[in-house]
């Protein structure tokens, strides 16, 4: 199937409500086009709950870069292009699943156009080879491969020893098994987890889904501070992408630094 891009850009704050919250939510803040209300030199934003904050955010504030394919046609529910999942939102409207980086508005604007943002969005584009108003053909499409993102998916919040370490627990011999295996042997479990070494509690956990694989993070401290999201993946490169992002945001959180460690061991 082809495809022609229009635009690469940010979503305003408007297209962003029209957008699922639990699509939205990614665990960690990111940016939006828009000004904010009010407040001159500040940016609406998107925050880790998937909630639209019209009040912004200083501009001179880091925040992740989820970009958005406009095309001449719909090309269903997703698909896979710059080795992105590329989930349809509404119209011809395309939001990736993940971020492509972290930057920051011009410190004196807080205009898209010209910014550093739209530099860096322009930029990762060309470093893609991709270009605008020339068809692009897809060589997998992978409509219906991302479930959607309405499924209910259980949590699972626990108290955590802050002292505890982490490994990954799984009833496969390794990683790559578990995800080449079909999952046909009932003896083995379709789950790998990344847990506490001590007490087993569960802080990673993915899940084989039909064609995917659901990516849950949710780690409550004894302090009952929570980090949490919910995402899908398909490969194991992309486990590792995410494990990768939940490293950088809680980086983000001075209560959460004891599992930045862990995690980067677990890798």
């Amino acid at each position: 199937m082809k495809i022609k891009i229009l635009d690469c850009k940010l979503l305003s704050i408007d297209k962003a409500n029209k957008v699922n919250k639990n699509i939205r939510e990614h665990g960690r803040w990111w940016w939006l086009q828009s000004p904010a209300d009010y407040y001159p030199n500040r940016v609406a934003y998107v925050d880790h709950g998937g909630e639209i904050c019209t009040v912004g955010i200083h501009v001179d504030c880091e925040s992740g870069i989820r970009p958005v394919l406009h095309l001449e046609s719909n090309a269903g529910k997703s698909f896979r292009l710059a080795n992105l999942n590329w989930i349809n939102v509404f119209d011809n409207v395309y939001l990736s699943e993940y971020f492509i980086g972290y930057d920051i508005f011009d410190k004196k604007s807080n205009q898209y156009e010209g910014s550093h943002i739209q530099k860096f969005i322009i930029s990762w584009f060309k470093s893609q080879n991709l270009k605008f108003n020339t068809e692009i053909e897809l060589d997998t499409l992978e409509n219906d491969i991302l479930n959607e993102y309405t499924t209910s998916i259980a949590k699972f919040i626990h108290k955590v020893n802050k002292l505890d370490s982490l490994k990954v627990q799984t009833e496969y011999d390794s990683i790559n098994e578990f995800f080449n295996s079909d999952f046909q042997d009932d003896i083995k479990l379709d789950t790998l987890v990344i847990c506490t070494a001590y007490t087993k509690t569960p802080l990673i956990k993915l899940v084989k889904n039909k064609n995917c694989y659901e990516f849950i993070v949710d780690i409550t401290t004894e302090d009952k501070d929570n980090f949490s999201f919910k995402s899908f993946i398909e490969t194991q490169d992309q486990l590792y992408q995410k494990i990768n992002q939940t490293i950088e945001a809680l980086k983000q959180y001075s209560e959460f630094h004891n599992y930045v460690i862990a995690l980067e061991n677990c890798l």
